[in-house]
């Protein structure tokens, strides 16, 4: 289930290819802007910003769900949560795009999340009921279809 999840946080990357052919909007040009980098395509939004959001988004959602010892739990959230931080500010210093690329595809980015996170808190509550005690003592299936002989312990 956690790699379904990791998996659909890359609908991230065909978002970003829709939102860009719909905005089309300019990259930062040269004469305003000091630019670091080559750069293609259309600027917002930002495709790093989109993505990376997306993908440490899921690890940091999953590592607050499955880690329950906070002196691991929150370094690993909050690294988590930085490293988008990190590459959102990179691009605007690379002069790659505009601070409002940036801004719009983590916010993209946190939309896809929010029902991604949904689906997976309701698989996740529906798989984890508890278990009957009395299906524990009930005999297992043999291949043929009848019930094997309880075990006894010696």
């Amino acid at each position: 289930r956690a790699a379904w999840f990791l998996l659909l946080s890359l609908l991230s990357m065909p978002l970003d290819l829709g939102l860009k052919a719909i905005w089309a909007r300019e990259r930062p040009d040269a004469s305003i802007v000091h630019i670091l980098v080559n750069r293609t395509g259309f600027s917002f939004p930002s495709g790093h910003a989109l993505i990376g959001t997306s993908f440490f988004g899921v690890l940091a959602i999953l590592a607050w769900i499955h880690l329950k010892e906070h002196r691991r739990r929150k370094p690993a959230v909050v690294t988590l949560v930085i490293i988008p931080i990190i590459i959102d500010i990179s691009r605007v210093y690379l002069g790659a795009h505009w601070l409002s690329d940036v801004v719009g595809g983590s916010a993209a980015a946190l939309m896809l999340l929010v029902p991604l996170t949904a689906w997976y808190r309701s698989d996740k509550a529906e798989v984890a009921k508890p278990i009957d005690p009395k299906e524990l003592s009930t005999p297992p299936v043999t291949a043929s279809g009848s019930q094997a002989a309880p075990r006894t312990e010696t």
